[in-house]
Order: structure tokens, then sequence, then C-alpha cells
């Protein structure tokens, strides 16, 4: 009986690799995955390649590690290889069919890319990916297309978010092969997306480390805590501490926790590790929401260098694929449609806020936002329980000063 395709999930390839337990070579077996929840299928492919390594394999046992690390990395290529086959098969991945298109994006993921120690380097170069195929599909290339042109295919995108994103890739494409064009980007008009406190609980518990950082799986988690608590932005949370510090390089105080309040003097840049002024150079004191302030403590208690070395992780990748866990398609909820980031906490913080009852002239000073800036982005988001303990405060009778 011929298996439904629409009753595959998915398909995955993976390696068995030799062992001390009696396996003596390399297999690649094709795992299908089904929607029923049907117990996965697991095949093993007949690779003549694989064959001729498996026998390499056999014949460099008491060779040199190279060679055994050369046949180890050829099997991984050839896994990628049949992977990305399928993906192709099934429409997961759609091919860049302009000879100049294609040369500029394999040189720039193989020099900017693959070359650098990038945390999501597939997603990096997925990114690019589809931005070079809306300029594909005008059939333009990015080497002899004029401004104009490349700027009307651009503007055929109607998402805001979009069209910026897809703007800056191909910037960063036109600067890579030496043009001095660039494309003129949408106004970042969209609104922030806001998640309450039992989403976002609900949310930090589907937040996955990367493979990499697997043992920081908690540190990764209590910065998330700190970011939806505090409103702090991410370079300044990881500027956050529990004593009283000063950078040694450039002598600007690092921010300090103290029970309900934050001093925020700095922040940390993400590539460089430096430490700057904050984002819009002033120094603000930010409240604490008290929330499971045992988390945020836990994460201004953790040392310098550990934060460092977690500072390169995509934040806004993690967040978007525990969306995916938590508000999956099927269920009826806005935040199924939206792409989450990192700094979606912070804007839920000055929500939560707002809904509390505290001013929004206190929420702008907490975040060191203008009162016009928080006014456009969060008052729409103050529901009724917000509304009537405001109308309270501003009904209690004023007290008589006394002659």
């Amino acid at each position: 009986m011929t298996e439904m395709t629409s009753a595959i999930q998915r398909i995955n390839f993976t390696i068995k690799y030799p062992d001390n337990s009696g396996r003596a070579t390399f297999a690649l077996l094709k795992v299908t995955h089904y929607k029923d929840g049907s117990p996965k299928k697991a095949e093993t492919i007949e690779n003549d390649r694989i064959k001729a390594i498996n026998q390499e394999w056999k014949n460099s046992r008491h060779q040199s590690e190279t060679l055994r690390d050369e046949l180890l990395r050829r099997v991984k290529e050839i896994r990628a290889e049949v992977h990305r086959s399928q993906q192709i098969k099934d429409g997961k991945i759609r091919l860049v069919k302009h000879i100049d298109n294609l040369k500029i994006l394999e040189e720039f993921v193989a020099e900017r890319i693959e070359d650098r120690k990038i945390v999501n380097p597939k997603g990096h170069e997925q990114d690019f990916t589809r931005a070079v195929l809306v300029i594909d599909r005008a059939n333009l290339s990015l080497k002899t297309a004029s401004r104009k042109e490349l700027q009307r295919a651009v503007d055929t995108i109607d998402r805001n978010t979009i069209h910026r994103r897809v703007c800056s890739r191909i910037n960063s494409l036109l600067g890579f092969i030496g043009r001095r064009e660039r494309l003129e980007a949408a106004e970042y008009n969209a609104n922030p997306t806001i998640f309450n406190e039992i989403d976002f609980l609900n949310l930090v518990q589907n937040i996955e480390a990367p493979s990499e950082f697997k043992q920081h799986a908690n540190d990764i988690r209590n910065l998330f805590y700190t970011l939806y608590y505090t409103g702090l932005r991410l370079g300044e949370a990881f500027a956050l501490f529990s004593d009283r510090k000063q950078d040694p390089k450039t002598g600007r105080k690092l921010n300090h926790l103290a029970e309900t309040q934050i001093k925020v003097f700095s922040q940390m840049l993400k590539e460089s590790k430096k430490i700057t002024s904050t984002k819009t150079g002033n120094d603000r004191t930010a409240y604490v929401i008290q929330n499971h302030f045992d988390q945020i403590k836990a994460w201004a208690d953790l040392d310098r260098p550990t934060k460092e070395k977690l500072r390169k992780i995509e934040f806004s990748y993690l967040i978007k694929k525990a969306g995916r866990l938590t508000f999956p398609r099927d269920k009826d909820t806005e935040l199924t449609k939206q792409n989450l980031r990192a700094h979606d906490c912070r804007h839920s913080y000055a929500v939560y806020l707002l809904n509390s009852g505290v001013s929004i002239s206190l929420i702008a000073k907490s975040l060191g936002n203008s009162v016009l800036v928080c006014e456009k982005y969060y008052l729409s988001y103050m529901n009724e329980e917000g509304i009537e303990m405001i109308h309270q405060m501003m009904s209690k009778p004023k007290l008589k000063r006394v002659s």
C-alpha cells in the first residue's frame, strides 16, 4: 500500500555511527514521522558513497585521527545533501534560479555566515535566501538591476516587518558585492506583541537552550524572567549584577539590582561584548515587578564571563521557536499569528504595569522612553480592570490641608 504524502508530518535523516557496542560502520537512516501519532518508521538508505567511506573507515583504524575526522565530515555532508534534496522535493526549499543571485548568495553564506561563529547559521542562511527569492521572482540580478528595479520588486511586499527585513538583507548583499545603492525600508509602524503573565509563564517553560548551551538552560530562562519583570532591554539585562560594579576597561557603572529597583547605567553590546551607555544615553531607575524575583536575582548573580558567553545567542529565535510550541496554529489566539521577539517582553512589562494602575509617566521613566511614545504604543492595551483601578485612584477625595 502506497504511503499517503498528506499523512506524513516530516522526514528526517540521521546517521548511525560506529561504536564500541558492535556497530563497525556508518548507516544513513530515513526517519518518517506521521501526523496521526503513529510510530515513526526508520529505513536504511543504500548509498554507494557511504559504502566507500565505510571501507576506508575499516582501513583507517590504525591510521591518524585526521583521516578519521575527514571521513566523519564526509558522512555528515552526505546526510546534509540528502536532507536538502528531500526538502526541495517537499517544497520546503525554493531554489534561487538566477545564476548571478545564486553565486552572490553562496559566496555571502560562505564568507559572512559559515566562517563566523553564529548560533543559528542555517536560520541566517534561510533568511537571506528568502530575501534573494524576492528579487529572483522578478527575474532581476543583484549585480546588474538598477536600484529602482530592485526597490520595485521589494515594494510588492505588503507586510511592514517583512519589507524591512528583506530590505536589510538585500542591502547587506549589495554591500557585499561592492554596490553603494541602498533600498529604502518601510517605516516602522508595527504594533508590539503583548502577552499576559499566564501566557509568558507557559512560554518561558518551552524555551530551549541551543545545543552548545544546554548546561545554561536555567540561566537562559532566568534572563527571560528578567526581561519580562523589569522591562530592561536585552543588552541592559546582560549588564545587570547584584553588586555595585564598574567595567574595568571603561570605568562605566554596571546596572545594579536593589530589590524593587534597578539602577540602569549601561548595556553590553552583542558582537564585541563591550560595555557602553544605554540606547538613549541616559541613566534611569527601572521598577522591578516582584513576581519571580528569585529568578531575576539568580540572573543578576550570574558572573560576567558566563554572561559574555551567552550574549551571542539569538534570543528572539529562541522565543519565536517557543511560541510555536506554546501557541500552536490550531489554537484560537492572536499569539499564533505573531513572530515573537525577545523585545516583546519589554512591551508586555509596560502593559502589565499599566493594567496594575501605574501611571503612564512612571512607566515611561522606568522604560527610559518619552510619555508620548508610551501613550502611542501601550494605552490601547489597557483592560477594563486597569481603567477601573485608575478611575478609583482618581476618585479618591483629596485630604484637606490643615492650617
